[in-house]
C-alpha cells in the first residue's frame, strides 16, 4: 500500500502492514529506496516524506513503536538484536514534537547495520520493519490498514439528463422544438434542441410545399 498526505497526494513509496510475530499489534515493512532518481528504474523515491507521513499518522493515533530493525535480505543472516536501530525504545511518537528530526534519526541509525568493520557511511534508506504496539485506533493489522489509508472522498453520482424525444414542431426561425421532461423557467414547456443552417431551412420550406407524392 501507499500513503496519502492531507491533500490526497499519493507518496511513491511502498509499505506493507503485517501481523507481529507472536504478540498483539502490527508491523510495518517499509521498503527500501533504490535506483537513480528520476529514472525508470527508481524505486520508492518518496522514502523520506512517506516515512515522515507514517510517523505523523502514528502521532495522531497515539501509537507506540516497540522497536525498529533493518529487514533487508542482505542482513537477514544477522540476528534481530544485531539489526535493531540504536534508539531509545519504545518510541512514544505522540509525545514528540519534531517528527522531521525523528525521521532523520531513524535513517541515520540504519547506516551502521550490516556495515563492514573499519568502514564508514552506509545506506540510510534500507528496508525497515517497525513493530507497533496496539492502540485504540490501530489495534490490529486490518484496523491499521484502514487508518493509514483512508478512503478518498466519494465522487458525486453522475445523473444523465433525459434524452429529448423526436421533434414534434419546427419553426424556421428557432429550429426544432420539443417538450422537455421538466419545464424551463425562461420558456416553460419548450426547449430549443437544434438550430438549422440556412440551406436546411430552405430544403424544409420547399418540402412543405411539395405534393405528398413528390415528398416520397
Amino acid at each position: 500500500m501507499k500513503l496519502l498526505n492531507a491533500a490526497g497526494h499519493e507518496f511513491d513509496a511502498e509499505l506493507f502492514v503485517v501481523p507481529r510475530d507472536g504478540t498483539e499489534g502490527f508491523a510495518i515493512i517499509f521498503q527500501s529506496r533504490g535506483g537513480k532518481k528520476g529514472s525508470p528504474s527508481a524505486r520508492n523515491p518518496d522514502y523520506f516524506p512517506a516515512l515522515e507521513e507514517l510517523l505523523r499518522r502514528f502521532k495522531e493515533a497515539q501509537a507506540v513503536i516497540a522497536t525498529i530493525y533493518v529487514d533487508s535480505e542482505r542482513v537477514r543472516h544477522l540476528s534481530i538484536q544485531e539489526r535493531v536501530l540504536e534508539m531509545d525504545f519504545p518510541l512514544r511518537v505522540h509525545d514528540l514534537e519534531n517528527l522531521n528530526e525523528l525521521r532523520r534519526e531513524i535513517c541515520r541509525k540504519q547506516q551502521p547495520v550490516g556495515r563492514r568493520p573499519g568502514t564508514s557511511g552506509g545506506n540510510s534508506t534500507k528496508q525497515i520493519r517497525l513493530e507497533v504496539e496496539p492502540c485504540s485506533d490501530m489495534p490490529n493489522p486490518e484496523a491499521a490498514k484502514k487508518c493509514l489509508r483512508p478512503l478518498m472522498a466519494e465522487e458525486p453520482e453522475f445523473v444523465p439528463r433525459p434524452t429529448p424525444t423526436l421533434p414534434d414542431e419546427y419553426s424556421p426561425k428557432e429550429g426544432f422544438r420539443v417538450k422537455p421532461s421538466e419545464p424551463l423557467e425562461e420558456e416553460p414547456g419548450y426547449v430549443v434542441v437544434k438550430k438549422l443552417s440556412l440551406l436546411q431551412r430552405l430544403l424544409l420550406w420547399i418540402c412543405q410545399w411539395l405534393p405528398p407524392s413528390r415528398k416520397r
